[in-house]
């Protein structure tokens, strides 16, 4: 496979490491800088790149900079580059089977060596999915253009999200359905307010007593007895009880 490589100062290193293990692979490498330790600005090595991948001179394209992230973004740029970031191997092989990047970034600041191999083999061999995921390249492709994408699409997609079964609802019908509820609550309340001549709106925490909504609820002072295995717990007059055998 034929591959246009390129790094800044900071991964010139790994740029060296790794075109010696792709020559090594049988891959025909393109170096195309830097050369030196000399500080260098990274967009024009990422438009290199770019350009020879998409006008056909290369057949993938991989930049290294220090973190990659301002590589990244100059490199999709370039109109037709699909460049991703990749530091670990999850994110290379879904950049390659959902996104078919064309162009690998990655970071000498964050990478080593043995992972930047095992990354880049990776990138190489995985194929694209296509499915599904050719539908979204191409509307990559279309924003890339200018094109806005369909509004009908998009629409689509949103009755997708809210589609099934207690969903499509309104704010009007859920909070209707929400002081129907709140009503039915009161009302068995109501008809449920302990024994007779109780009033329930007194907050009374007698056996069988129903507060109303916003009446303060009386919570015991002392937790109930609690038996454990190995050790007895405290009674409500702090007392230790008998343990069972």
């Amino acid at each position: 496979m034929r591959i246009a490589i390129a790094a800044d100062h900071n991964g010139l290193a790994l740029k060296s490491h790794l075109i010696d293990w792709l020559t090594g692979q049988g891959h025909e490498v393109d170096d195309r800088g830097t050369h030196d330790t000399e500080t260098v600005d990274y967009p024009p090595l990422c438009a290199d790149v770019g350009h020879r991948v998409v006008e056909g001179h290369a057949d993938r394209g991989i930049v290294i900079g220090g973190t990659g992230s301002g590589e990244q973004i100059a490199c999709n740029k370039i109109p037709g580059v699909r460049a991703g970031l990749c530091h670990c191997l999850y994110t290379t092989e879904i950049a390659r089977a959902h996104n078919d990047t064309n162009v690998l970034v990655m970071g000498a600041k964050i990478v080593a060596a043995g992972l930047a191999e095992r990354i880049t083999e990776i990138w190489l061999t995985t194929p694209f999915k296509a499915g599904r995921h050719q539908r979204r390249v191409e509307q990559i492709a279309a924003l890339e253009r200018g094109e806005p994408l369909s509004r009908p699409e998009i629409a689509s997609s949103r009755r997708d999200c809210t589609s099934g079964p207690g969903r499509n609802r309104t704010d009007v019908q859920s909070r209707r359905e929400g002081e129907s509820v709140a009503e039915r609550i009161n009302q068995h309340q109501d008809g449920n307010s302990g024994p007779a001549g109780h009033d329930a709106s007194a907050g009374s925490s007698l056996p069988g007593s129903r507060p109303r909504w916003g009446t303060p609820i009386r919570f015991p002072l002392q937790p109930p007895a609690i038996r454990t295995r190995g050790a007895a717990a405290l009674g409500r007059d702090g007392s230790k009880p008998r343990v069972d055998p």
